[in-house]
């Protein structure tokens, strides 16, 4: 859990500030992005004993999250428009 830890530091690893790294007391890293190779507030965090990211692969939006006895991972439908028409593949 990251919200009780202490921040330790926060850093700005590009030169437009959309790369960012944030480090806790407990070891845990959370990484964002807020560049347009992401999804809106993608983020990958990674504390001890759990991994967690929302990313885009392949167009699609995934969220993704490993803990020593659990996985879960979330693939939203991709949107399509052709013209004024919109669906979901």
């Amino acid at each position: 859990m990251i919200a009780p830890t202490e921040m330790i530091s926060h850093e700005f690893l590009n030169e437009g500030h959309a790369l960012q790294r944030t480090r806790f007391s407990n070891g845990a890293e959370v990484w964002v992005n807020f560049s347009r190779d992401l999804p809106q507030n993608g983020f990958w965090a990674k504390g001890p004993g759990i991994e967690q990211s929302r990313t885009l692969v392949k167009d699609r939006i995934v969220t993704d999250i490993q803990a020593k006895d659990y996985h879960f991972r979330e693939t939203e439908r991709k949107l399509v428009s052709k013209g004024t028409n919109f669906r979901f593949e």
